[in-house]
């Protein structure tokens, strides 16, 4: 929440949003790599390349599905 609000300029609703939906789209491991990150203020990387077809799907499906409901404001 931090790292979303101070180093990516986010309103505080949109990074809630945000959290939420990475809980829910990505495994637990998944999101604890971006959790990592975080923590680290944004230092690290989660290639998507090198990570699994499963891993990759659920990024996509979080991308696809929480930014235009959370950043825009779309259902």
């Amino acid at each position: 929440m931090e790292f979303c609000e101070t180093e990516v300029g986010m309103e505080k609703a949109e990074c809630e949003c945000l959290t939420d939906a990475a809980e829910e789209t990505l495994d637990d491991e998944l999101f604890a790599k971006f959790a990592e990150i975080a923590r680290n203020n944004g230092e690290g990387e989660v290639a998507i390349s090198g990570n699994s077809a499963n891993e990759q799907r659920q990024v996509f499906e979080f991308i696809l599905e929480a930014a235009p409901r959370c950043v825009f404001g779309q259902e």
